[in-house]
């Protein structure tokens, strides 16, 4: 069973400006066009109060009627409460909400519009995941190679910009994000690839004290089940009974992992943003700022929580 006890959610603070034209009988209190500011979100709920506090403003004089009678008739003149909140999310919440559009994930990396390096890259296998800083590498003898903040600088901007201020798509075309019945994502990490940051115990110099270093610990990983995950062909399971603080051969070594979810409602804030939330933990938050990398073998390194490893965080 998955327990998780802590829940970051990057969520854009989000003032509507709702306008419509009432189009009805001259009986409506209220009538012609009508723009009310500041609902706060975008629900029947919010609709309903700004209006009524528009409706008990004494210079229209409406009295004949209620606020929520009155606001029915303009709800596509609807009969019950539960045709004027359907009216509310499918004529007006949702057509705005889709007006603003979403940002492709794939803009983050920049690598590619086929989803391949983002697949890649969630299930532990991109340079991103595996190559640690080196003197030895591509630059030249004793020149720096490798270093995430700067093979990752796309992130960096993409937190300050886009990913901040903009929808960002949820890739649930990917296997990692398909189904999420339970409305949940995580990711768990079993590497650290960047030191000075006090996460994890990466340290300098890089080619001596950076290699298969270890995530800050904050889980207990039980098993993993292999007919769960989308990486995994097998049937099999990987028990882990004992914790890594036994020093046993039986545990599973320091893993970190952290997730987040959504409500059902689609409209909710915390929907509409979870692909913003899933920026953020995977890359922004625990990979180019903390430097955790890798996945658990045979599991995902971030996925719905049905497909990742069986956890239990402390």
């Amino acid at each position: 069973m998955v327990q998780i006890l802590r829940m970051k959610t990057l969520a854009l603070t989000f003032a509507a400006t709702l306008a419509f034209a009432a189009k009805h009988a001259t009986a409506d209190c209220l009538d012609g066009g009508l723009v009310l500011e500041g609902v706060q979100g975008c629900s029947y709920e919010a609709l309903l109060t700004a209006y009524t506090r528009e409706f008990n403003d004494p210079v229209y004089s409406c009295s004949d009627t209620t606020a929520e009678a009155d606001l029915w008739r303009k709800l596509g003149n609807a009969q019950t409460l539960a045709q004027a909140q359907a009216y509310v999310t499918n004529s007006i919440c949702t057509p705005m909400y889709n007006e603003r559009g979403f940002v492709p994930f794939t803009e983050i990396a920049a690598r590619g519009t086929d989803y391949a390096f983002e697949k890649n890259y969630f299930n532990g296998y991109t340079t991103w995941n595996e190559q640690v800083e080196t003197l030895y590498g591509i630059n030249g003898l004793g020149q720096v190679s490798q270093n995430l903040k700067a093979d990752s600088i796309g992130v960096t901007s993409f937190f300050a910009g886009d990913g901040s201020s903009q929808q960002v798509e949820f890739p649930s075309h990917l296997s990692n994000f398909q189904s999420c019945a339970s409305n949940s994502a995580m990711c768990c990490w079993v590497t650290d690839r960047q030191a000075g940051d006090n996460n994890g115990n990466c340290a300098t110099p890089y080619d001596l004290n950076c290699v298969d270093k270890n995530p800050g610990d904050n889980t207990d990983l039980c098993y993993v089940d292999h007919k769960s995950s989308n990486m995994s062909k097998g049937n099999g399971e990987e028990l882990f009974p004992f914790d890594d603080n036994n020093n046993s051969d039986d545990a599973e070594g320091p893993v970190h992992c952290h997730g987040f979810a959504w409500a059902n409602d689609p409209n909710d804030f915390t929907s509409r943003y979870k692909g913003n939330n899933l920026f953020y933990v995977s890359m922004y938050d625990h990979m180019n700022q903390r430097g955790y990398v890798r996945a658990v073998p045979g599991a995902p390194m971030c996925g719905c929580t049905e497909q990742v490893s069986i956890i239990q965080l402390f």
